[in-house]
């Protein structure tokens, strides 16, 4: 069987209302653009994306996670201001950002690479920018990009802390109605 997986961290409830109102604000801002929301239930911040493995290529992955969340501690992080990949001018993907113990967050996501590297799932460590998806841009009139930039530099979200304290190995099965998460496995931070 192939599956669809990535390893990320989950948040806690009161990370995904901080998602909800940032959306709410963005949608305000551009009523009628064209961004499809990501579900709040399904917020994550992406460690590693995998993309299609089979059995035996999981079973090298979560030998992989054991081995890295056994030498990690926990993270302390907390929610941060609003972005877009590529670019607020060229908004492509809404975000919101990430802070805290950024170097063990690096460190641990250096780690997974390199061990999913040794497997052959190679991972582009130049590109890992820790965020929380909000939404992705399909069409946004040009009126609409500006209103949206301004939106994007509100400042009035709360910034919430948590502490990530496990890996999870998730499965992404797509869907019309968007993508569906299943947690495969859980490994504990030290």
């Amino acid at each position: 069987m192939i599956r669809r997986v990535f390893i990320a961290l989950a948040v806690p409830e009161d990370v995904r209302e901080v998602v909800r109102q940032a959306q709410r604000q963005l949608s305000d801002a551009v009523p009628g653009a064209s961004i499809r929301w990501q579900t709040p239930e399904n917020t994550h911040l992406t460690l590693c994306f995998l993309g299609a493995v089979d059995e035996d290529e999981l079973r090298l992955c979560r030998r992989v996670l054991g081995t890295c969340s056994a030498r990690a501690t926990t993270i302390g992080l907390v929610t941060t201001k609003m972005g877009a990949f590529p670019s607020p001018r060229r908004p492509s993907v809404l975000w919101l950002g990430v802070a805290g113990d950024l170097a063990k967050l690096q460190e641990l996501h250096g780690q997974l690479a390199q061990g999913l590297a040794a497997i052959g799932k190679k991972q582009d460590d130049s590109r890992f920018v820790p965020h929380l998806t909000l939404g992705r841009v399909k069409r946004l009139a040009s009126r609409d990009r500006e209103a949206l930039r301004n939106a994007l530099q509100d400042k009035q979200l709360p910034a919430v802390e948590w502490t990530a304290d496990h890996l999870e190995l998730v499965e992404s099965r797509l869907t019309p109605q968007g993508a569906r998460y299943r947690t495969l496995a859980r490994f504990p931070l030290r």
